[in-house]
């Protein structure tokens, strides 16, 4: 019996520790950042250059937590693309954001 009073506590602590991420992600504003064509990110209906996008989300007041999103069109070119996200990257690491993931897909070569 013991085994599974252990097991029912153990449920129980995952399902708190499960609706407490979900609600905390919630509550994290959801910033979408695209990389122009024209080599510069769009911040909602600003276009910034790529190396001061921090500082925009920043002036903004966007939380230093944001889930933060950055998209390019499908069909742009990864060789384009790479300085710009670099730039875009380091700009918001100084800006005291963290980049918690990094994936860069591309339909072009």
């Amino acid at each position: 019996m013991p085994r599974m009073r252990q097991l029912i506590t153990l449920i129980a602590i995952a399902r708190i520790l499960t609706v407490d991420a979900h609600a905390q992600s919630a509550l994290r504003p959801t910033v979408q950042i695209h990389f122009s064509a024209h080599q510069t990110c769009i911040v909602g209906d600003s276009d910034v250059s790529c190396d001061q996008v921090g500082n925009k989300l920043l002036a903004l007041r966007i939380p230093l937590d944001a889930d933060i999103h950055l998209t390019a069109d499908t069909n742009s070119k990864a060789s384009m693309l790479l300085p710009i996200f670099k730039s875009a990257k380091e700009s918001l690491e100084r800006a005291g954001y963290k980049v918690k993931r990094a994936l860069v897909t591309s339909g072009a070569p």
